[in-house]
């Protein structure tokens, strides 16, 4: 049962393909340094959906804090995990093509998330070999063929977003943890990452998102979670 202590989450679905005087008005917040690097994307759908991402960003950083959105500062860390800075939240975004994510939590609560197209063609086997552990592997190869393509989207997106949280980098540390293949209340069974024990996190799937798989990885036991959309 959920404490008065137990964090609130705010999920947010949103869409990148917006309207251009929504982009306009999105753009207008953007920092010069995110201007910049938006920018030099060569494809404008790409370039819009990166102007819509850094917009949704600050959009709604900006009414969980009460800060202006292109008042809004950031820390970049070593790994490339942006910070809101003198602010009482961290957060994180996902996106795939026109469709994002982005996860709000009080205070200093890590959270990651991760959404993916199940529409991509995929070959799993040679992924779950080269990035998953020993254990993960075994149970993967035990699954019936027909199944292992919904069940690699349901792991990779259960790793991905666990990593997110954890703010290290996905080439270090796919390996050292395990994650379900199946249903399961946590989906993360097992953490050798020093200073993280399964225990200590909550990674759940989330179906929000028609036509893809999704997950949520949050620095605590439990948390209440609300899901919005835009």
């Amino acid at each position: 049962m959920a404490s008065p202590e137990t964090p609130r989450i705010s999920l947010w679905q949103v869409s990148l393909d917006l309207p251009p005087p929504h982009l306009r008005v999105f753009a207008a917040t953007l920092s010069p340094e995110e201007q910049a690097r938006t920018a030099l994307h060569p494809d404008p759908v790409q370039r819009n959906r990166a102007i819509a991402a850094r917009g949704w960003v600050r959009e709604l950083l900006g009414e969980a804090t009460g800060i202006s959105p292109h008042a809004l500062s950031f820390r970049i860390d070593s790994h490339g995990k942006p910070h809101v800075l003198d602010a009482s939240v961290s957060f994180n975004l996902t996106h795939t093509g026109p469709q994002a994510l982005m996860a709000i939590a009080p205070g200093t609560l890590p959270v990651g998330v991760d959404l993916e197209r199940l529409d991509r063609i995929v070959h799993p086997a040679p992924i779950v070999r080269r990035f998953f552990s020993e254990r993960e592997i075994a149970a993967f190869e035990a699954i019936p063929e027909a199944e292992q393509t919904g069940t690699f989207f349901r792991m990779w997106t259960r790793k991905e977003a666990f990593v997110k949280g954890l703010g290290v980098g996905i080439a270090d540390h796919l390996r050292q943890f395990d994650v379900a293949t199946g249903e399961a209340a946590n989906g993360l069974v097992e953490s050798r990452i020093g200073g993280e024990p399964a225990s200590a996190w909550c990674l759940r799937d989330l179906n929000v998102v028609p036509g893809h798989a999704a997950a949520i990885a949050v620095r605590a036991s439990t948390f209440r979670m609300d899901i919005m959309h835009q």
